[in-house]
């Protein structure tokens, strides 16, 4: 307190705590297959096959999981070039590369 002022500091929520962050590093080791991808994975290259604009709210709700697991998912499929973002980031849709 000082000049009749009270100071009070609130902290910011953090979104991603440092527990989700070893989860998912341990979601990862125990979802990895030989071929590199998950059963999780498959069944959302599955779902880009049928729908090639779903977007990443659409693929939470269709595997009831959170948004971080889904955009770490498609970080892991991207790197196997599974699938491949074509157009501008809105408008354009997945391709599915066989």
């Amino acid at each position: 307190v000082r000049s009749g002022f009270v100071y009070i500091v609130f902290k910011r929520k953090s979104y991603i705590s440092d527990n989700d962050t070893q989860n998912d590093t341990q979601n990862d080791t125990q979802n990895d297959t030989q071929n590199g991808l998950s059963e999780r994975q498959k069944k959302i290259v599955e779902i880009l096959r049928k729908n090639n604009q779903v977007t990443i709210e659409n693929l939470t709700r269709i595997l009831s999981i959170s948004e971080s697991t889904v955009i770490r998912d498609m970080r892991q499929i991207r790197k196997i070039i599974l699938v491949q973002w074509v157009g501008p980031s809105k408008g354009g849709h997945w391709e599915v590369v066989e």
